[in-house]
């Protein structure tokens, strides 16, 4: 219906919105969660930095509480810290978080050497939580069996 066409048009045409939401909608509507602020402060500030960096309290005081340095940390540039491998997963038909910036992030991991695996699944965004293809739930079930 018209919230399908609405969710596909705001979350660039992934169908993942409308088709998860939209059944849920009417009964649900009082127990849907809300959206967090701060996540969106956080993206905003990625954006802004151009650069994924963590979370900036505003303050230095607050920054060196969290962090133990003024200024938010680079992820990328802390990475060679990490010794787990790291799994990126993405859905071709993701209108939230295109798979082609997954793999800009799995390209650049690599190459500073981090343990990391690139995956594509047929999904939009919401699907990896609701509705999670079988293909999906094997691999992720096969990636946390590793000793």
């Amino acid at each position: 219906g018209l919230l399908n066409i609405f969710c596909r048009i705001l979350f660039g045409g992934d169908p993942s919105f409308g088709d998860v939401i939209a059944p849920y909608w009417t009964p649900y509507i009082e127990s849907m969660p809300g959206i967090c602020w701060g996540i969106v402060r956080h993206g905003r500030q990625i954006v802004k930095a151009k650069a994924f960096v963590l979370y900036d309290y505003g303050s230095e005081a607050q920054n060196l509480k969290h962090y133990g340095r003024r200024k938010p940390p680079n992820v990328l540039e802390e990475y060679e810290n990490i010794d787990t491998p790291i799994d990126l997963v993405t859905g071709k038909r993701d209108g939230v978080v295109p798979s082609a910036n997954i793999y800009q992030l799995y390209q650049e991991l690599e190459g500073r050497g981090a343990l990391v695996t690139y995956r594509e699944f047929d999904c939009g965004h919401l699907n990896f939580i609701h509705q999670p293809s079988e293909e999906f739930t094997d691999y992720l079930l096969s990636r946390l069996s590793l000793p």
